[in-house]
């Protein structure tokens, strides 16, 4: 076809040349019958035409062998860059696996190991043996993923839409950490001394009294040293906190200075004298006490100034309105998803403020909106390493829900059907075998004199025993199934109710009450009969038997996939370099 080409240019340009040569030379190109060109004339055109035509012949070969020469090179670059990524290159990308198209480096292998050792499982396992487990498992992940790629599960909608919410969480919460600090003990008491009247709890008051129930007695006191000289009974009260003083000694006191009397007062049909010792103090709610709701309103404080601080200037950038409490974003209503991711990751001490506040939450939703819009729109507004942190993290996370994206495709793909259960019925009898047991009942009652009577009715009718167990057991568990102690936890069964019953005959009631001890109660017993050994019927299992074997069909399924995946992408392995790890 080139060769074809080749010819046919070249026949043109030869037509063009002759062409051109006619009119330089005022000759026609095709001579009319009229006109009979000489022998001369003749020789004379054809002579010019060979001495050109070496020249334009040689042009026209080094430019079609210049195109060949070009093409070659496109090609060639092409089936390099093909090579380059089908084939590991460790001195140049610092790989050590690769798995179709994706590639683990050095660093992340290293990093991955040390996690992988971690694993109690694994803590013991030889470093060479540890290594090839590691691989294994990730050439199983990253085959999975190549598969997924190609299938291009991660550009469904519902993909997008899960990494868009985690990318958001990842770095709402990589934001926080990074920008605001932590409640430190100092913030705490130095706010709770910034801030101490508000926790102040009262005043303490230190004074003494003579009490007397003569009122006269104490009008003889008119000065301190008459009181202290005086032989009246004293009461002494050191730092005495205001609530548990009467109310008429505190308004007294409080007028007073330090060592002067107040007027005689009367108090619970006695009268008394206060001579104040101390000005009183205040005393406050210790820290302690008040730690937790500091560190509730320094968390909210911090976090709410931050987001405010962060949002404010990309609020410039955005037609922002307001209607009905409700925020809109260039005419957009705010997402309430926003919302939500921020009670996913910020601590609930920063929530409790807000939470029945439709105001604030309207405000914080409109505040997240608007940072979210920026890690989309203009990552590079915000710190390179919260932006870095938050990729990795959602790389990451791609790759798992990939994974959980196409395990739950196969699993419901899975399908159990009423013959497969009956032929693996009838193929598993032994499966399906109940083996020989004692049934036994109880009547469990709390009251002892209420659990004697019942316990009397039972051995008069021990046939009566499941309707009684019906009306009195206060075990809700069996009491419904007249007593069949089948329902109730092995663990509330004691060794003294397994050696009662083995005492028994089928149909016998035990004569004595089984005292319990947790919960606190008495047993009475009834050893119903012997269970002979049977095979179930299909239609008591089938229930069990199909969760059973969808089950076993989800890993038998899943696992085929995983087999098939890494026979498609075999790994490729630097053995060297892993040696040096």
């Amino acid at each position: 076809m080139k060769q074809n080409n080749n010819s046919l240019i070249f026949t043109l340009i030869l037509i063009l040349f002759i062409i051109q040569l006619s009119q330089i030379f005022n000759l026609p190109f095709l001579p009319s019958s009229s006109q009979v060109l000489s022998i001369k004339d003749k020789d004379s055109i054809i002579s010019q035409i060979e001495n050109k035509l070496p020249e334009l012949v040689q042009k026209e070969i080094n430019f079609q062998i210049h195109e060949l020469v070009m093409d070659k090179i496109k090609l060639n670059s092409k089936i390099d860059l093909v090579k380059n990524q089908q084939t590991l290159s460790p001195i140049s990308n610092n790989s050590i696996l690769k798995v179709g198209f994706s590639i683990i480096n050095k660093t992340t292998f290293k990093k991955k190991l040390q996690s992988f050792q971690q694993k109690p499982e694994n803590k013991n396992t030889p470093k060479i043996d540890l290594k090839k487990k590691l691989i294994t498992e990730l050439h199983k992940h990253y085959a999975v993923i190549e598969v997924c790629k190609r299938e291009e599960i991660q550009k469904s909608d519902n993909f997008i839409e899960q990494l868009r919410h985690f990318k958001k969480r990842a770095f709402l919460s990589e934001l926080i950490r990074n920008n605001v600090k932590s409640i430190t003990p100092t913030d705490v008491e130095n706010y709770y001394r910034k801030n101490l009247s508000l926790y102040e709890k009262g005043e303490k008051y230190s004074f003494i009294t003579i009490q007397s129930n003569n009122r006269k007695d104490l009008m003889k006191i008119s000065n301190i040293k008459l009181f202290d000289q005086s032989i009246l009974q004293k009461n002494i009260f050191n730092e005495r906190v205001d609530s548990s003083i009467a109310y008429a000694f505190i308004q007294s006191l409080s007028l007073l200075q330090v060592g002067e009397l107040s007027p005689v007062l009367r108090h619970n049909n006695s009268f008394f004298i206060l001579k104040k010792t101390k000005d009183q103090q205040k005393f406050y709610t210790s820290i302690q006490e008040v730690l937790p709701f500091i560190q509730k309103h320094l968390t909210h404080s911090r976090i709410r100034n931050f987001l405010q601080k962060t949002s404010n200037p990309i609020r410039f950038k955005h037609s922002v309105n307001k209607q009905n409490n409700t925020y809109t974003i260039d005419n957009k209503i705010i997402n309430p998803s926003s919302l939500q991711i921020a009670k996913e990751i910020l601590p609930p001490a920063f929530l409790a403020p807000i939470i029945n506040s439709p105001e604030e939450n309207s405000l914080l939703n409109l505040q997240l909106d608007l940072i979210f819009i920026a890690l989309f729109k203009h990552p590079e507004d915000f710190s390179t390493i919260v932006v870095q942190k938050t990729q990795v993290k959602t790389n990451d996370y791609k790759e798992i829900l990939m994974i959980q994206s196409k395990r739950d495709s196969i699993f419901n793909s899975v399908r159990v059907t009423e013959l497969e259960m009956k032929e693996f019925y009838n193929k598993n009898p032994n499966r399906f075998v109940q083996t020989q047991g004692e049934l036994s009942s109880h009547i469990f009652i709390t009251n002892k004199s209420k659990a004697l009577e019942i316990l009397n009715q039972a051995m008069m009718d021990p046939k009566n025993f499941s309707l009684l167990a019906k009306e009195h057991s206060e075990e809700k568990k069996t009491a419904n199934f007249g007593g069949d102690m089948r329902y109730l936890d092995k663990k509330s069964i004691t060794d003294k109710m397994n050696q009662a019953v083995k005492t028994l005959s089928e149909g016998e009631v035990y004569s004595y009450l089984i005292e319990s001890p947790s919960p606190k109660g008495f047993h009475i017993l009834k050893f119903e009969k012997t269970m002979a050994t049977k095979i179930v019927a299909f239609e008591e299992v089938k229930a069990k038997l199909h969760q059973w074997i969808i089950e076993r069909k989800k890993a038998i399924s899943f696992s085929e996939f995983i087999s098939n995946a890494i026979k498609k992408y075999p790994i490729q392995i630097d053995e060297s370099e892993l040696a040096k790890i």
